[in-house]
């Protein structure tokens, strides 16, 4: 009796194991946080991926077209295409804009240069031509700025430049004792058509006429004004019958007249 009760309760403690074996499962959230994470991840990295695809084809982009623009007297196009040529390689976006213009103003014709991006290929370039108001010696010149410049080609003489001469850095002193003479010498009629400093600091002048003036050193506006007072009360009468004037006296000055001919008397 004792084992049929053993036996019993084995079959119950069988089934109570049997039946917590066969319990269902709990279902599995999906876990949409990560799932979104990691979208966006891989999103991300396509996006940087065709972000810096573009970015090299856009480095990478070549200029095929150059326009230059400007009026040019002594400016040669062609050589302004040539200076340019050694820069197209860098490309579109990456080309160095400030180091051409600094090229093409290196030449002695160019006083400004300035270089643009136009998309998608081409680049523009406008160039200012020196304007000389006046000779330097010989081969140089002065621009509206002051500045000197010497062109590397020999170009067909300016008749109607005034020639300016003097030592080694002194360009400014010259041009701005040209341009207070020659305001007021363009009052009365007169041109001034050349101004020379010496070294040893002597002024002299030839006006319209081949009339030549030394005025020697200091005082030189002053020298001009007292000329131009005798111009005024009379002298201007036989003005071209003057060959040279000295205006280094205190008081007054010299005039040394032209020789006359026969037919001209």
């Amino acid at each position: 009796m004792a084992i049929f009760k053993a036996k019993e309760s084995n079959k119950r403690k069988a089934k109570a194991r049997g039946a917590s074996s066969h319990q269902p499962k709990p279902s599995r959230v999906f876990d949409w946080k990560k799932f979104n994470q990691i979208a966006f991840a891989v999103v991300l990295v396509a996006v940087l991926i065709g972000l810096y695809q573009g970015l090299v084809l856009l480095l990478s982009q070549p200029v095929t077209r150059v326009a230059v623009n400007g009026e040019f007297i002594h400016v040669d196009k062609r050589e302004i295409e040539a200076e340019v040529l050694p820069f197209l390689g860098d490309g579109f976006i990456t080309l160095d804009l400030a180091g051409i213009s600094e090229t093409l103003e290196l030449q002695p014709w160019v006083l400004d240069a300035t270089v643009s991006r136009r998309w998608p290929d081409e680049i523009v370039i406008t160039v200012i031509e020196q304007t000389p108001i006046a000779y330097w010696g010989e081969t140089s010149f002065l621009n509206s700025r002051g500045e000197l410049f010497q062109p590397s080609k020999a170009i067909e003489k300016i008749d109607a430049l005034p020639v300016l001469r003097g030592p080694d850095n002194s360009s400014d002193k010259v041009m701005n004792h040209f341009s207070q003479l020659n305001e007021a010498l363009l009052h009365r009629g007169l041109a001034l058509k050349a101004l020379e400093l010496d070294d040893r600091g002597n002024w002299s002048a030839r006006l319209g006429g081949d009339i030549t003036i030394t005025l020697g050193r200091g005082e030189v506006m002053e020298k001009m004004r007292r000329l131009l007072v005798a111009y005024e009360q009379g002298l201007s009468k036989n003005f071209n019958n003057i060959a040279s004037i000295d205006m280094r006296y205190s008081n007054g000055f010299a005039v040394e007249w032209r020789k006359l001919d026969a037919k001209q008397v």
